[in-house]
């Protein structure tokens, strides 16, 4: 019997030796099967009836589970970076899309809001690199309505002092 069962284990290693260690546990119950089937050869003169074998504990060497434990953690790193990434883009694109629907001045008032919400903290120190083409269309802006109102007011100064001559 002891002959026996020392060739049943050794197939038995062959039969597991097939999975790699990480599939070896996902794949028990297949294992179990094939484990059943050999020992049922083996035992099959013997008049010994196998009604189920089943993997209870399975012990994996020191360094293969660390293996595996480092696997599982690039696993769930990788899906990590996945979420964080299709969420950066699910918020790029809702941005891209109140930019298409906001106008400029109303852009530019949300930023200064924004701006204000992060102030309040006397202990922040706040760095802004704004692109200068953000800030020099505003000044543009602002310099033009500036002139446009000077050269308003200055017609206007002319046209009274016309109307004053007239009379």
């Amino acid at each position: 019997m002891g002959q026996r069962h020392e060739t049943c284990t050794g197939n038995h290693a062959g039969c597991s030796g097939q999975h790699r260690a990480r599939r070896l546990l996902a794949h028990r119950e297949e294992i179990a099967n094939r484990i059943e089937r050999v020992v049922e050869e083996e035992t099959q003169n013997w008049g010994v009836e196998i009604i189920s074998v089943k993997l209870q504990n399975i012990e994996l060497p020191e360094d293969m589970k660390r293996v595996i434990a480092r696997q599982a953690e690039a696993e769930r790193e990788k899906r990590a970076v996945i979420i964080k990434s299709e969420g950066e883009l699910t918020a790029a694109a809702n941005l891209d899309k109140a930019v298409q629907q906001m106008s400029n001045r109303a852009l530019y008032l949300r930023t200064l809001a924004s701006l204000e919400d992060i102030s309040y903290d006397p202990s922040n120190t706040i760095v802004f690199a704004i692109p200068l083409d953000i800030t020099r269309g505003e000044i543009f802006g602002l310099t033009a309505l500036a002139k446009s109102r000077t050269i308003t007011r200055q017609n206007e100064k002319k046209t009274e002092t016309r109307e004053k001559q007239n009379v």
